[in-house]
């Protein structure tokens, strides 16, 4: 019979961590049994103890998941982009509808598609930055990526908590507008506002919106 474990220890009853034969980068793996069902996830660590310690919390927080009713299993992300989409897409025409499906269908969903996303972190999110602003010809502005980054939020923010609570969710901070990375397309001033833009701020500008504050010039007087 082949062993597919390498230095396999046991933590506890339901826990191990090993290594697989043969594996290049020698990374210990860890196996947990919760709720029935066995997780096996790399730790992302050669050094055994380091192992130890991540399979421990790694463990703890499963078992603390599912005692909470949560789900375990892989949430890819591209099923809840899909989801979304499905809601946006039955919503009427709107100005925030579009700036939302475009970022998510064209960028979003091919990069983190496949991802867990419970292992989408800060450190996924900059490597996202990173590809944006190198794998792309011609390279996107940096206020194009930070808007894809506002999608990317509102993502996370619709995630039910059953799958993520508030304390897991990542923190997604925008590329600096002041100081960009090089690579990104160069930020240019807004064109003029067309005719029929201004005839459109014409008309919302209404009298009932723009109100009139009377106050007496005292300071005139002195």
């Amino acid at each position: 019979m082949v062993n597919f474990y390498q230095d396999q220890e046991f933590i506890n009853d339901n826990l191990c961590i090993y290594r697989r034969p043969g594996a290049k980068n020698g990374r210990w793996q860890y196996r947990a049994y919760v709720g029935g069902k066995y997780y096996i996830k790399s730790t992302k660590v050669t050094d055994r103890r380091k192992a130890y310690d991540a399979a421990e919390r790694a463990y703890k927080d499963l078992v603390r998941r599912h005692r909470a009713g949560h789900t375990l299993d892989r949430v890819l992300f591209r099923h809840q982009a899909d989801k979304w989409i499905e809601v946006l897409e039955a919503e009427k025409i709107s100005r925030k509808r579009t700036a939302i499906l475009s970022p998510l269908q064209l960028y979003l969903k091919p990069y983190f598609g496949d991802m867990d996303v419970r292992e989408i972190g800060e450190d996924q999110i900059d490597d996202y930055k990173d590809n944006r602003r190198t794998e792309f010809s011609p390279a996107p502005s940096v206020s194009t990526v930070n808007t894809e980054l506002w999608v990317l939020r509102l993502f996370f923010k619709r995630l039910p908590k059953n799958i993520m609570e508030a304390k897991e969710k990542p923190l997604i901070a925008n590329i600096s507008l002041e100081k960009p990375p090089e690579g990104f397309k160069e930020q240019s001033d807004r064109r003029p506002f067309t005719r029929d833009e201004l005839a459109d701020i014409r008309r919302e500008l209404t009298w009932k919106q723009i109100t009139v504050v009377k106050t007496p010039l005292t300071f005139l007087q002195k």
